[in-house]
């Protein structure tokens, strides 16, 4: 994490940009449905047309406001996330280059074509869902408590009910899943591996009729990963689901 936060220092000012254009954009959207009740208890309860259309008006501007907000954060997101993939890339490549004959038997090829290629893109995928999904999902949170707080105080109190149950399934399926993207790595590593092997003794494999045997190989391997990455993202891909799921029971409750 440490080096993470250094190589994430070179971008200071877009993150910092990007933080600000996605809190833009969350507060745009928690507009919006405060707006539509505002409607809805001001303007058609009291038959007041112009109130309609002035607050209406507002509801197109803040729209407007959340998806131009939304692409200028995409675009400072991915200016970061490149740039750190970039670096570390090149810092990753310096240092095998620089290695001794002794540390570098430590590692086979695959390994490090692994490291500098699958796990950067790991890492890239961490700081977009730190910056544009967690970090987006605690305002809203934050924010949505709010609104609910300021239009009803006592039924906002029973949003409480589902924090732990998330936590809780948040966390089980966590544990579960972190083996199973150690295994992705791995098997990873073995596609690699059996590829640079064939490519390089291409003329052996031929010579001794040996395709089909190293294309089992092959298949099993590609297959491991696929199992892997199947078991690791479908446990993953349960969280939102399982969330909104809760959600609807406590809207239910409300009702």
């Amino acid at each position: 994490m440490k080096t993470l936060l250094r190589y994430a220092a070179h971008y200071t000012s877009q993150i910092a940009l990007q933080l600000v254009f996605a809190t833009v954009w969350v507060a745009s959207q928690l507009v919006i449905p405060w707006l539509m009740a505002d409607i809805i208890d001001n303007g058609i309860m009291r038959n007041d047309v112009v109130y309609i259309v002035q607050r209406g008006l507002l509801m197109i501007a803040a729209s407007v406001v959340n998806v131009a907000s939304l692409l200028t954060m995409l675009y400072f997101l991915t200016r970061v996330s490149a740039g750190i993939s970039r670096d570390l890339r090149g810092d990753i490549f310096e240092k095998v280059i620089d290695w001794t004959g002794q540390a570098r038997q430590a590692f086979s090829t695959s390994t490090l074509v692994t490291r500098n290629v699958n796990d950067v893109k790991q890492v890239s995928s961490f700081v977009d869902i730190a910056l544009r999904k967690i970090y987006t999902l605690a305002i809203t949170i934050i924010g949505a408590v709010a609104v609910a707080f300021t239009l009803d105080a006592s039924l906002a109190l029973l949003i409480f009910l589902i924090v732990p149950f998330v936590l809780l399934l948040t966390t089980m399926l966590t544990s579960k899943v972190m083996p199973q993207y150690a295994k992705v790595r791995e098997s990873i590593d073995s596609i690699n591996r059996l590829f640079r092997q064939n490519m390089h003794g291409i003329r052996v494999v031929k010579a001794f009729g040996k395709a089909e045997y190293e294309q089992r190989r092959f298949d099993g391997a590609v297959a491991d990963a696929y199992d892997a990455t199947i078991r690791a993202e479908s446990s993953m891909l349960l969280l939102s689901p399982l969330v909104l799921l809760f959600a609807n029971v406590l809207i239910l409750v409300i009702l």
